[in-house]
């Protein structure tokens, strides 16, 4: 009968705390962990990197591979050199620039 009793106020004590326990906050959780994130697309395209090798041209464009005439976002690229590609298309020409090659050069000696 004692068990009985002392098992009974146990889970009345427990049940009674719950929602105080229920309302401390981990100290190892990030305190981002709770918020909601949402991500979007860039306003802009992204341009990561180019590769010219001869007549072979690429872009990394937003995480993808382009060349010379493939179409992007309904633009079709038009033009590359080692710093800009050049789009054209319904929404006009947009020019994407990679980041200036002193930039470029710092991050690399860095690494």
């Amino acid at each position: 009968m004692k068990k009985t009793c002392k098992l009974t106020l146990f889970l009345l004590l427990f049940a009674m705390l719950q929602p105080a326990v229920a309302a401390l906050r981990d100290p190892t959780e990030p305190a981002f962990a709770g918020a909601q994130i949402t991500t979007s697309a860039p306003a802009q395209p992204l341009l990561e990197a180019i590769l010219l090798a001869g007549a072979r041209q690429l872009a990394v464009i937003s995480g993808n591979i382009y060349r010379v005439g493939d179409l992007f976002q309904g633009d079709r690229i038009v033009a590359m050199d080692a710093g800009h590609v050049q789009l054209e298309g319904a929404r006009g020409k947009l020019t994407l620039t990679l980041l200036p090659m002193q930039i470029r050069r710092d991050i690399k000696g860095n690494a």
